[in-house]
């Protein structure tokens, strides 16, 4: 029987820029599991799980990480401390209301517990991750665009 995912694993994704290194650093009861991305494409798999732990953070999204591991979208490459900057929960930018256009009206904050409406983002909030489970494709094509949340256009 294969273990359950649990926080510190790292997993691994092939991509058209190589290997691209997750771990997992929370799991929320109803979102699942929240992974952050390691900045960085490899050619190999590197042997210390600790250095890979310690490279900054691409970007954090929660994603289906049993289901990709059974299906063989991501494999074990590893586990490791979480970096004291991932401990904590991260806030969340949720879309409030969106026009016809696709245009957020406004905006809320999503700590894991509440949700508070704040109407327009500021600058640095920008910088947020933004609420969502993605699919492995999506992670993939992030990964590969050097994604971060403050690139997304809504």
């Amino acid at each position: 029987m294969k273990k359950r995912p649990k926080i510190g694993d790292i997993l691994e994704m092939t991509t058209q820029r190589g290997l691209a290194y997750i771990q997992i650093t929370h799991v929320d009861t109803a979102m699942g599991f929240l992974i952050r991305v390691i900045q960085g494409h490899f050619d190999a798999r590197p042997a210390n799980p600790e250095a890979l732990a310690r490279r900054p953070t691409q970007f954090v999204t929660f994603f289906p990480v049993a289901h990709a591991l059974k299906d063989g979208i991501l494999s074990a490459a590893g586990t490791a401390g979480v970096p004291v900057s991932d401990r904590a929960f991260p806030v969340f930018r949720v879309p409030g209301e969106v026009d016809r256009s696709g245009r957020v009206l406004n905006w809320l904050l999503w700590d894991g517990n509440t949700h508070k409406n704040i109407g327009q983002l500021r600058p640095e909030q920008r910088n947020l991750p933004i609420e969502g489970i993605w699919n492995d494709t999506l992670l993939r094509e992030r990964i590969e665009s050097e994604y971060t949340p403050a690139k997304d256009v809504l």
